[in-house]
């Protein structure tokens, strides 16, 4: 958790300094373990599970954006046939994408983006039915480095994404994850866990500046004798200009 918390640390720090866009973000992770055993492949389903955490928008060139992140998701599988029973694993992961956003970051844009990612495995739990002269099997996952430990703890892989967002800064983020790392402890090609997800999350960046825009010459209404797009309230608080000019506005 310690190593957990400088990367979170680190990436507040970064958007920080590079006045970046900070975005909460949360929603549905849905799972899959890739699973064989002595050779033959076992019958997965996904299972859904949850989401959430934070990113950073660090702008590099104009509409390309790198974005750090750390999340905590639900990971695991259904194992169906023969056996069947279930993986549940709880990770941290940190996403390192470059982003595409068309548009400008006052507007509303479409991204989409890609990179690699780091799993770091928390906990879990499995349950395996008994199968041929295999009894059943389950218990918490225990990861290493921790005594008798039957998976690992690092996963590593790539994702990409794609979404949109609202001017209001709102998003709705579709994403698909794929890691590289067998994570039995000793596996080799006959047998092996591999993991993937799909994620459904919706987000909000917060900040931005999209208010600081200048507005020049606003024109005053002859009819209604007030400032044509201001409010009543700014109106009141201004003095008359015989030009009919308001001069450098901000909204």
């Amino acid at each position: 958790m310690k190593n957990i918390g400088s990367v979170l640390l680190f990436i507040l720090f970064t958007a920080a300094t590079a006045n970046a866009q900070i975005a909460l973000e949360g929603g549905v992770n849905i799972a899959n373990l890739s699973i064989k055993s002595d050779g033959a492949k076992w019958t997965t389903k996904f299972l859904t599970g949850g989401a959430v955490g934070i990113a950073a928008d660090i702008l590099l060139v104009p509409n390309i954006y790198f974005q750090p992140g750390l999340f905590y998701e639900m990971n695991g599988c259904t194992i169906t046939g023969v056996p069947n029973g279930s993986f549940t694993v709880r990770t941290v992961t940190i996403p390192l994408n470059i982003e595409y956003k068309s548009g400008d970051k006052c507007s509303s844009r479409f991204f989409i983006g890609a990179g690699p990612y780091i799993g770091r495995n928390t906990s879990g739990e499995y349950d395996i039915s008994a199968h041929g002269k295999i009894p059943a099997v389950g218990g918490p996952l225990v990861v290493d480095p921790a005594p008798g430990y039957n998976y690992k703890k690092v996963d590593v892989g790539f994702g990409i994404n794609l979404g949109y967002q609202l001017k209001k800064h709102s998003y709705l983020r579709l994403r698909y994850q794929v890691g590289f790392i067998n994570l039995i402890p000793g596996g080799d090609a006959d047998n092996s866990i591999k993991s993937s997800s799909i994620g459904v999350t919706l987000g909000h960046i917060f900040g931005g500046g999209c208010r600081a825009i200048r507005r020049e010459n606003v024109d005053v209404s002859p009819k209604t004798n007030h400032w044509r797009g201001l409010s009543k309230g700014i109106y009141s608080r201004r003095p008359r200009f015989p030009d009919n000019k308001y001069p450098n506005y901000y909204r």
